[in-house]
């Protein structure tokens, strides 16, 4: 038990196990982060940031109702909050999530996506043909920094991430639900010092134990 709290990160596809989340009650700060459901740009593989503010999709709806929240529910785990970025997507996945535990949806601008800046809306590919630099590599090694473009710097996603954590560790003493995005999913990994998954697929559930979480990390 004490070994698997302290891991303190745990990727978690769509069926959750029953042994796992039976021990989570034995941590003392669970967060379970989910990705917000499929849109139509995730489809399109087109970045969209926080100034497009696109809806789930059908696939979207579905598989945050029956791959991610029922599943929980079956699995009995319990959750003092609720948190959502203010985004659509994130926000009707919040929503769908608070169907099935009867929690209010606490809006947190501090776990809303990257900001892309001018690059919102683009592909990678294209970005590459058009600025002749490989950003995506910097992306995926989280060390990106999307000023030039009128967007965020990962220093800054870092800050407000961390203030929404320091946060939610003295306001709540029980588990935490999170409705938010792919970007901020990597950078609880990133500040808790984890290693990354290879990909955050729509819909997926992180879970983090915040209990070892460094003061001023």
């Amino acid at each position: 038990y004490v070994v698997l709290c302290r891991l303190r990160g745990f990727l978690v596809g769509n069926r959750l196990s029953t042994f796992l989340f039976g021990l989570v009650y034995l941590c003392h700060m669970i967060i379970v982060a989910f990705r917000h459901g499929q849109t139509d740009y995730n489809v399109a593989q087109r970045l969209q940031g926080q100034r497009l503010n696109v809806a789930l999709n059908k696939w979207g709806v579905d598989e945050v109702r029956e791959g991610v929240a029922a599943a929980l529910v079956e699995h009995g785990s319990s959750f003092e909050s609720l948190y959502s970025s203010p985004l659509l997507r994130a926000r009707q996945t919040g929503d769908i999530l608070s169907q099935y535990f009867d929690l209010p949806v606490i809006v947190a601008s501090e776990i809303t996506e990257n900001d892309f800046g001018s690059l919102t809306g683009s592909t990678w590919d294209e970005i590459g043909k058009k600025y002749r630099a490989d950003l995506k590599s910097k992306h995926d090694k989280i060390e990106f920094n999307y000023r030039p473009y009128g967007g965020e710097s990962i220093e800054q996603v870092i800050v407000r991430v961390n203030s929404f954590l320091d946060m939610i560790e003295k306001r709540d003493s029980g588990n935490v639900l999170l409705a938010t995005h792919g970007g901020v999913i990597r950078v609880i990994y990133k500040i808790l010092h984890l290693s990354q998954p290879d990909y955050i697929a729509n819909g997926s559930a992180h879970m983090f134990d915040l209990s070892k979480k460094v003061n001023g990390a």
